[in-house]
């Protein structure tokens, strides 16, 4: 016996087969439809930008072979004349040789007829240098002879060989047709004026409409929508040479409106405007019949698609009734599991702690998989590795794949490579382009590793070769510092050992993060000054600013800036070093100059700080800022160095020579004013006269274009004798001063002051 709910449930799934049929075939045919339709507009569209190009192709071979005709046509009459020439030269030079010897003169009136089989060829001839025979004119081409006193010479004017090529060329224009129709035709026009005005043509052939021969044509001629169609046929004379111009007509003498598109080519030889031109809208014709077809195909496909329907419809009522026969069953099968279901739920019930247990299991190995790569990942590595050797293997270059293939084409590459890895090894997905093995020794580690890496030799994954660089140790520490020791010298596998280099360059690194983060907190980034020294007068011009670090009593020079940069602490101490520099400045009105790298140049926050610290401290007219010659620089760097010479600031070359050293280069680009010349090619130009003449000319082309020179590492007076006779403006070393505290300099000047 039925229940009601069966029977509503039974009711419900027979006419619920029926509804998604109805509304799947409904969507099915509206999406068949849309998409019908949308194809049907492509198709005719590509057909309508097919057919412009076709036609647009088909006018400019038309043209481009009447052009062609014409030169080809020009140059066989050249050499068609050319041969008459030869012959004609040959028989007036044999009639002219006969005549003498037996008469002794020629009788003109015999060598004229000989003419008249040779039209548009001019014959002269001289007798003593005097004409008795043509007319003197100038031949643009010509052979002669000369026999005794007399002087042939035939030719002919390259103006009447183009009116011979003209007529021909207009003749062979009225036999063209071109287009689908064949009603195409091509037409000349001949410049008069290439400024335009109402006679800037004349029509020389115009097929449809030969009246028109010899009219004049003007320029701004508009066609029925207003548009000086034949001003951009002028404008096409001027510049290109060729081109297309769209335009709305009256087709074929009626009042219909179509649009219209000419290509026009100017030939130079003879100022003709060659242009043929078609009614864009010829195609509607084709494109009609294509619609057509195509809804044609459309109400077939409904009609095959309907008879389906109906078929399908059939069918469906017999599958929904067997089904609802199979529904039946399954409700008493399922209610017979409900019951069995009701009893197992009672006895989980009573068992529930021990399934929370493993499920929560589940769960947190779930956490200790790698989504991507199906791998245990990094927690679950580091719980398994305690006390074990282990292997980081790092894929060389992995962002370059990445750039180049694409992000998902490198998760595809990370999920073969982690594959592979497993296949021959048990492997863990660590991070990024990292993974992770666990061996019981070094030994084994590297022989895994070994055997991993000649794997992916053999075997390139999805085309690409993998390669990797491979750290091993006894933790994730030490084999992390040998993985970046394996990639710093480009070698497959590094065992870790306390001896490798990158420890000592770490501890020192790390030595020096404490040295300088110490000195800071301390305050014990020092600037000391050093003097700079005008030559003739032997006054103090100015004082170059050092940054020293003061650590246990003794001050560092700025070795420690390379630390600095690593540790990320560098511009830290050098805006410590510039403010208390423009803080002393700005009191005693000294000049004075600060030292500037890349780096400084490159920080955007930097810059707009110091600019800020220069208008505070008013102190722009005092400054120089001191860039190494050995950068380069990029254009928004030397942009900023601009921006820094406008506020009135001095920009200097440190270490001049010792680098790229182009005058040509400075000059144009970086606003600089002076010239810190090297210290090394100062002190070498005592013993060595090659690099004595190099300072001789870095002086001369400095003192060219007016660069204040400073020497650097003046250490004794022949060193001063030297810079002072090659005429350089100023020098700085431990001639005069070694760097002493910027305190001092303080001190100094109040000393001075008090005095006065």
């Amino acid at each position: 016996m039925k229940t009601k709910l069966e029977k509503k449930l039974l009711r419900y799934n027979f006419f619920s087969i029926f509804g998604i049929v109805i509304l799947l075939s409904f969507i099915y045919a509206s999406l068949t439809y849309y998409f019908f339709k949308k194809n049907l507009e492509k198709d005719l569209e590509f057909i309508k930008s097919n057919y412009i190009e076709n036609q647009k192709e088909i006018m400019k071979n038309q043209i481009n072979n009447f052009i062609k005709y014409i030169e080809v046509t020009k140059k066989e009459i050249l050499e068609d004349k050319k041969k008459e020439i030869n012959k004609l030269i040959k028989i007036v030079s044999e009639n002219i040789k006969i005549f003498l010897k037996k008469n002794g003169d020629i009788p003109i009136q015999n060598i004229k007829h000989i003419f008249k089989i040779f039209p548009y060829l001019h014959i002269k001839i001289y007798k003593n240098d005097k004409l008795i025979l043509g007319k003197n004119i100038k031949l643009d081409f010509y052979k002669s002879s000369i026999i005794d006193n007399y002087k042939i010479e035939i030719g002919f004017k390259n103006k009447e060989i183009d009116n011979i090529v003209k007529q021909m060329a207009i003749k062979y224009l009225y036999s063209i047709r071109l287009g689908a129709k064949n009603n195409g035709y091509i037409s000349i026009a001949e410049i008069l004026n290439y400024k335009g005005g109402k006679k800037f043509a004349r029509v020389v052939a115009l097929p449809v409409n030969p009246k028109m021969v010899g009219k004049y044509l003007d320029s701004n001629k508009k066609d029925i929508t207003g548009k000086p169609y034949r001003k951009e046929y002028l404008k096409i004379a001027n510049t290109t040479g060729e081109g297309f111009v769209k335009y709305t007509f009256y087709k074929y003498s009626t009042k219909v409106q179509r649009p219209k598109l000419a290509y026009i080519k100017l030939y130079k030889p003879y100022n003709w405007l060659i242009f043929t031109s078609i009614f864009l809208d010829d195609m509607d014709s084709v494109i009609k019949q294509r619609r057509e077809i195509i809804l044609e195909e459309i109400k077939k496909e409904f009609i095959i698609y309907f008879s389906i329907y109906i078929v399908a419809l059939i069918i469906i009522f017999f599958i929904a009734k067997k089904e609802n026969e199979i529904f039946e069953k399954l409700i008493k099968k399922y209610k017979k599991e409900i019951e069995e279901k009701s009893r197992k739920l009672e006895y989980l019930n009573k068992h529930l702690e021990k399934e929370v247990q493993i499920k929560t299991k589940q769960l947190i190995d779930s956490f200790l998989i790698d989504p991507k790569t199906s791998l245990p990942n990094r927690e679950k590595f580091l719980n398994n590795s305690q006390g074990k050797i282990v292997a980081i293997f790092n894929i060389s270059d992995f962002k370059n794949i990445n750039d180049f293939y694409g992000i998902e084409m490198g998760d595809k590459i990370l999920k073969k490579v982690a594959d592979e890895m497993n296949k021959i090894y048990p492997t863990y997905k660590l991070s990024g382009d990292e993974f992770g093995i666990i061996a019981s020794s070094k030994k084994e580690a590297k022989k895994i590793a070994d055997k991993i890496i000649e794997h992916f030799k053999q075997h390139p994954i999805l085309g690409i070769n993998i390669y990797f660089n491979v750290g091993i140790g006894k933790n994730m520490e030490e084999a992390d510092i040998a993985l970046k020791y394996a990639k710093t010298v480009s070698k497959p596998i590094i065992v870790y050992n306390k001896n490798l280099p990158i420890i000592q360059k770490m501890q020192e690194r790390a030595k020096w993060r404490e040295i300088i983060q110490k000195a800071i907190k301390e305050d014990n980034i020092i600037p000391f000054v050093q003097p700079i020294i005008d030559n003739n007068t032997l006054k103090t011009i100015k004082y170059e600013c050092l940054m020293r670090l003061k650590h246990e009593e003794k001050y560092y020079p700025p070795i420690f800036l390379e630390y600095a940069k690593q540790t990320y602490q560098y511009e830290t101490i050098q805006r410590i070093m510039i403010t208390k520099c423009f803080k002393v400045f700005s009191k005693i009105k000294k000049h004075f100059s600060i030292n500037l790298d890349i780096d400084d140049l490159s920080n955007e926050e930097f810059k707009k700080w110091l600019i800020n610290e220069i208008k505070k401290h008013n102190i722009s007219s005092l400054l120089t800022i001191e860039i190494l010659e050995t950068q380069s620089l990029n254009e928004k760097t030397i942009n900023y160095l601009q921006e820094l010479k406008n506020l009135g600031i001095s920009i200097a070359i440190d270490d001049f020579g010792s680098g790229y050293s182009n005058f040509i280069y400075m000059v144009k680009k970086i606003p600089a004013d002076t010239l810190k010349i090297d210290g090394s090619i100062i002190k070498e130009s005592i013993n060595n006269n090659q690099t004595k003449k190099l300072l001789q000319k870095i002086i001369e082309i400095s003192k060219e274009f007016n660069f204040f020179t400073i020497a650097e590492f003046v250490e004794n007076e022949e060193i001063f004798n030297l810079v002072k006779n090659l005429k350089i403006d100023a020098s700085q070393g431990y001639y005069f001063s070694t760097p002493f505290e910027i305190e001092k300099l303080i001190s100094s000047e109040n000393e001075q002051s008090q005095r006065q």
